[in-house]
This record gives structure tokens, C-alpha cells and sequence, in this order.
């Protein structure tokens, strides 16, 4: 990575997030805070489909969850409720540091392939063709839960920050998921040491609805603004 280009990116995106009235991402803090406070897998497995939902409870936006033609909450909370044992299991995985990321991550859609697999069995009345899940999700709740080790993966962006930061580009066709999570931690101990960013951020966080401890969804942003830019 290069130094320089670095350091005047954060300058430059600290002044953004001074002028930022907007929070776009706002909703993912929100996000975070009701998954922190929510999520639980000590619950009973009759009481998982509504602990995942309140978990991912969002009273702003909720399109990461919901958009067109792309349901994944509604997918996980059908299989939570149909196979709760299965979708337990599941997020153990995931949420197992004991082992290594890509292979949870990997595991974690095969899981959710399987579950799909079943439930159309089960369910043969039904048009459901797709889990919705993909690296992108998977990282969304490995955000959720732990808010420093992980951000949210997208492979376009992920190759334009490399680009604009000077570092070795990713291989073509290739998700390297677990090489995002490093780059997010580096880029996030630059800017947690821009206290003007850290301040103007600050700002826009309400304590009773977002999330205020340190996340590396600031990176998100911060990748969000430099593909912008």
C-alpha cells in the first residue's frame, strides 16, 4: 500500500464526512446496535426465528436485508423456522474463530445450498429457487456480530480501493474474501488515527439507534466514498 495515497485519501474523506448529512450507511450502524443487543444463539431453537429477526430488526432502510429480488433474511428466517437445528449449526460455524474464515465462509453457503435443497423437497408447492446468501451476506453478519474483525464485502469495490490505495490488485474472477477483512483492519488503523475524522463521525451516530463502538464498517464507508470519488 502506499503510504501517501493513503493518508490523503483520509484526509480527503474526513472533510466528506464533515460536510455528510445524508449517513447513506446509517442503517448498517443501526443494524449493528440491534444485532449486538439481540443476538443470541443460548436462545431455544423454538425462539431462534424470532431472536434472527429482532437481531436484524431496522427501522431505516432495510434494503441489505430486503430489496428486489433479493430476500435473504426472509430465506434464513423460512429455514430458521422449518430447520432450526440446521440454521444453528450454521451460524456456530461461521461465528467459530477457532477456524479459518474461508472455510467458514465456504461452509456457510453450502450449508445454506443444503437447506434450500430441503426445504424445496419439503415444500414442493413452493417457487423458491434461491438461498439469496452470498459472500456479501455472509460478511454482512460476520459485521453484525463482530464489529472489528469484519466489514462488508463487495469484490467491485474491493478492487477499486486496492487500486486507489496502491496495493497488489486481486487475481481476475477471484473473491478473496479473507484478504478483504486484512486490508479493512490496516485501512481502519489509519483512520482511527485522523481524530477531525473520528470527531465529524462521531457526530452523525445517535446513540439510542447506532451502533457507537468502533466498527470497521467505517471502512465500508470509507471504500463506499473512494469508489465514488
Amino acid at each position: 500500500m502506499n503510504l501517501q495515497r493513503i493518508q490523503d485519501l483520509t484526509a480527503q474523506y474526513a472533510r466528506w464526512v464533515k460536510r455528510d448529512r445524508r449517513f447513506e450507511l446509517g442503517a448498517l450502524w443501526e443494524t449493528q446496535a440491534q444485532y449486538q443487543q439481540h443476538w443470541s444463539l443460548e436462545v431455544p431453537l423454538a425462539g431462534l426465528p424470532d431472536m434472527y429477526d429482532r437481531a436484524l430488526q431496522n427501522y431505516t432502510d432495510r434494503s441489505h436485508w430486503k430489496s428486489d429480488n433479493y430476500y435473504p433474511k426472509e430465506m434464513m428466517l423460512r429455514f430458521a423456522k422449518a430447520y432450526p437445528d440446521m440454521v444453528e449449526a450454521t451460524f456456530k460455524d461461521l461465528y467459530n474463530e477457532r477456524r479459518e474464515i474461508d472455510g467458514r465462509l465456504d461452509r456457510f453457503l453450502y450449508h445454506c445450498d443444503q437447506m434450500l435443497a430441503q426445504y424445496k423437497e419439503d415444500h414442493p408447492h413452493r417457487t423458491d429457487n434461491n438461498h439469496y446468501h452470498t459472500y456479501h451476506t455472509a460478511s454482512l453478519y460476520l459485521a453484525m456480530r463482530y464489529p472489528m474483525l469484519y466489514s462488508v464485502y463487495e469484490g467491485r469495490l474491493f478492487e477499486q480501493v486496492l487500486a486507489a490505495v496502491g496495493a497488489k490488485p486481486v487475481a481476475p474472477g477471484i473473491d478473496d474474501v479473507p484478504r478483504y477483512f486484512k486490508v479493512c483492519r490496516t485501512l481502519y488503523r489509519f483512520l482511527a488515527k485522523h481524530d477531525p475524522l473520528l470527531k465529524a463521525h462521531a457526530r452523525r451516530l445517535q446513540p439510542d439507534k447506532h451502533y457507537t463502538e468502533e466498527s470497521l464498517l467505517l471502512v465500508y464507508d470509507f471504500a463506499r466514498w473512494v469508489a465514488r470519488s
